[in-house]
């Protein structure tokens, strides 16, 4: 049986492609700005925005799957009696 894919968004089937799996959140989020900045600016030939729209959707999922492995790892590190306390509510003070 095959195994899934580890960079393949559970959405989503199709592996990444590595130069997007290899970039760190931080790094990821900086190119799907500059990706949406051109889009949105028209700075982009009209061939070109599909690609540049793809591209922007690999690089979502990327970002979503590192966000889902930090929570999943965070509620795995929080102590039980922590994870079921709520927060003390804000002083307005």
């Amino acid at each position: 049986m095959a195994h899934p894919d580890q960079n393949a968004p559970a959405d989503n089937p199709a592996p990444l492609p590595d130069d997007i799996s290899a970039l760190s959140y931080e790094q990821a989020m900086r190119q799907l700005t500059d990706i949406i900045d051109r889009i949105e600016s028209g700075d982009i030939a009209v061939e070109d925005t599909l690609k540049a729209y793809e591209r922007g959707m690999a690089l979502r999922a990327h970002c979503a799957a590192i966000l889902a492995r930090t929570e999943q790892r965070v509620a795995e590190l929080t102590p039980p009696d922590l994870a079921r306390s709520k927060p003390a509510p804000a002083d307005d003070r």
